[in-house]
């Protein structure tokens, strides 16, 4: 049989019109079958979620390997290759490294967010406002000099403190 034959030969079959299956026939999604999959994810990732609060992209610092492997522990099936997707279509996104840190971390820099995370959670869960503050520089608060200049009446500059100590 040519390629010229096999093609005239699947245009001569009938159209199906009918549908054979149902509406919602077949096996259900996984995500439906496991509804609390979602919300076990998401408590795995609360304390690992990275991302700029100017923009809905997201990330997280564990792979998908491990976050499969806590899944399994929590009694979920889940393939990392599902957990991707998931991730995905959450909102997640994969990152690579930005050199960004300088100098040494204190050595309990994680216990310090995990209580702070601590902390927040009861005041937003009774729907109060919460404000973080992540500063990367060090400056004197109170009469100190400080670089740079401001509109002041000529020949009349602020006095500050002669030692910023």
């Amino acid at each position: 049989m040519t390629a010229a034959n096999g093609i005239k030969e699947i245009k001569d079959q009938p159209k199906i019109t009918d549908r054979e299956k149902n509406t919602g026939g077949g096996r259900k999604l996984t995500a439906e079958l496991d509804k609390k999959r979602i919300v076990d994810l998401n408590n795995i990732l609360e304390n690992t979620t990275r991302g700029d609060p100017e923009t809905p992209l997201l990330w997280t610092i564990k792979s998908t390997r491990t976050i499969s492997k806590e899944l399994k522990e929590l009694g979920h099936n889940v393939s990392y290759n599902l957990v991707n997707k998931i991730l995905h279509d959450l909102g997640y996104s994969l990152q690579s490294n930005k050199k960004t840190i300088e100098g040494s971390q204190h050595a309990d820099r994680n216990s310090q967010f995990g209580f702070i995370n601590k902390m927040v959670k009861k005041p937003m869960a009774e729907g109060q406002p919460v404000i973080s503050v992540d500063t990367k520089k060090k400056e004197l608060v109170g009469n100190y000099a400080n670089q740079g200049k401001q509109w002041l009446k000529s020949k009349n500059p602020a006095l500050v403190n002669g030692h910023d100590s």
